[in-house]
This record gives C-alpha cells, sequence and structure tokens, in this order.
C-alpha cells in the first residue's frame, strides 16, 4: 500500500529529487522478496531489535541501521538532539535542510523553511 510523503517511514536522505509516494520498508522489502532472489539488506526507519527482527522476518538477509546509532555513546551526539530522538516525535520529508529531500523531525525550521535554495547553497546554510 503505497503511503504520503508525511508519514513516518524510512528515513534519511532520497534518492531522488522528488518527494512522491514511498513504500514502508517492510512492504517495500516484501514486494522485492517477492520478485527477486537475491540477498536483500533492509535500510531505512529500522530502530530497535523488532524493527530488525521484523525486517530479518519478511526476507532481509540483513539489516542497516543509522540513525539508531546516533543514541550511542561513542556518537557525541549533542543531548538536545539525542533527547528529541529518544522521545520519539513526527518525523516528515522537507528541503528546509539540505535542499534535498530529507526525513526529519518535525520542528519550526521544518514548518517555516518553505522555499530552501538549491543544493548545495541550502545545506551551506
Amino acid at each position: 500500500m503505497r503511503e504520503s510523503c508525511a508519514k513516518n517511514w524510512a528515513g534519511g536522505h532520497r534518492g531522488s529529487w522528488v518527494c512522491d509516494a514511498r513504500l514502508a520498508t517492510l512492504v517495500l522489502l516484501r514486494e522485492v522478496r517477492g520478485a527477486v532472489h537475491l540477498p536483500l539488506v533492509a535500510t531505512g526507519g529500522l530502530m530497535t531489535r523488532q524493527d530488525v527482527q521484523a525486517a530479518l522476518s519478511a526476507g532481509a538477509s540483513l539489516a542497516a541501521l543509522g540513525t539508531a546509532f546516533l543514541l550511542a555513546d561513542e556518537a557525541g551526539t549533542h543531548p538536545t538532539y539525542r533527547q528529541a530522538l529518544e522521545g520519539g516525535g513526527e518525523t516528515g520529508l522537507t528541503r528546509a535542510f539540505t535542499g534535498r529531500w530529507a526525513r526529519g523531525l518535525v520542528n519550526r525550521a521544518f514548518h517555516e523553511i518553505r522555499h530552501p535554495l538549491p543544493t548545495p547553497a541550502q545545506h551551506a546554510l
């Protein structure tokens, strides 16, 4: 089932320049698993052991995590950002921070920067 860009699905920067409908990681994984017999690495939206187990159950050979490691002591994540990540919160897709579509925690900048500069100029700000 396709979902809108405002839903809380896979994270990070997008591989495209447009914000179109995306599949949830597990839905996409199941669809690809049904079509190919190659090893699959699940990425995006995986934060907990249960998320990894669900990805493996859906047909992934491996799971790759990104944002989850920002909560490790070794990451040196700023306490304010750590607190925001631990608190969950709403996420969405925006170009406000880098000029490229990326998932982020919804905050004031998320709403106020409606027409960002093209990348890489926006990122440099």
